[in-house]
């Protein structure tokens, strides 16, 4: 998998990897900046069990997978991810800056 280096800054060029053990497999963080999550807490290095869906997440906010271990038969009978809506952040900065430039140009009309 490779991300978008202008779009996914959190994710580091090398940000975690996928090791197999002899108990299955472990999700190994590999010094990233931003950390890697699974299931929404931050981990250096998680067991990922079989047959258990697992949301990884490369920084906080940065991109996210959805991580399945098992054969062609569980993997179709995975339920879809659940949809999950993000909130707008830009939305409070635009209104304050529309806020100050009002009162910018309004101090500025009352001057003249």
């Amino acid at each position: 998998m490779s991300f978008d280096p202008h779009r996914d800054i959190d994710a580091s060029s090398r940000h975690a990897e996928l090791r197999s053990v002899d108990a299955g497999w472990v999700l190994v963080d590999l010094g990233s900046s931003n950390g890697t999550f699974a299931e929404g807490h931050r981990v250096t290095e998680t067991q990922i069990n079989r047959n258990a869906p697992v949301s990884i997440e490369f920084g906080p906010g940065g991109p996210r997978v959805r991580l399945f271990v098992g054969d062609d038969a569980e993997i179709e009978a995975l339920p879809p991810a659940p949809v999950e809506v993000r909130k707008a952040t830009w939305i409070m900065p635009a209104i304050g800056g529309v806020l100050v430039f009002v009162v910018i140009l309004v101090l500025a009309v009352l001057r003249c």
